[in-house]
């Protein structure tokens, strides 16, 4: 069997945070799905959703404690991988979306940056574990 490509993000604390407060969301976000009585999820989708909130947590938990090695190796298995690329996008809308509201609010071109930073990580991390899933025989840079 060929092991599942393999994406290395630097453990650095801007890195650190976008990672675990992606994962954290997208595990809070999949946990209110599975109760909320508008959407009535089926047993088979409530199931999907209690695994891929189990999945969440053990990636965000992997990432916790690999800080202090100062990097974490994520292998892109297809489950993994579904739940990182959507974490990471979702974190990077939450933020753009963020950012867009900050600044008209304080009238300050400043103001958002906090957001607009963590964005640009989460758009860099998504692109990373992209390119190690398509092209995992690809030299990195």
């Amino acid at each position: 069997m060929i092991a599942p490509p393999t994406v290395t993000y630097p453990l650095d604390p801007e890195t650190f945070e976008v990672l675990t407060q992606a994962l954290e969301q997208h595990a809070a976000h999949r946990e209110q799905q599975i109760h909320e009585p508008l959407l009535a999820p089926t047993a088979q989708e409530r199931m999907r959703l209690f695994h891929e909130v189990a999945c969440t947590d053990q990636l965000r938990c992997t990432v916790e404690d690999a800080r202090s090695a100062g990097q974490v190796s994520l292998p892109l298995d297809p489950v993994t991988f579904e739940v990182l690329s959507t974490a990471l996008s979702s974190y990077h809308d939450d933020q753009r979306q963020e950012a867009a509201e900050a600044t008209p609010r304080r009238a300050d071109l400043h103001d958002g940056g906090r957001a607009r930073g963590a964005a640009a990580l989460a758009d860099r991390l998504h692109l990373q574990a992209l390119e190690a899933a398509y092209f995992p025989l690809r030299p990195s840079t």
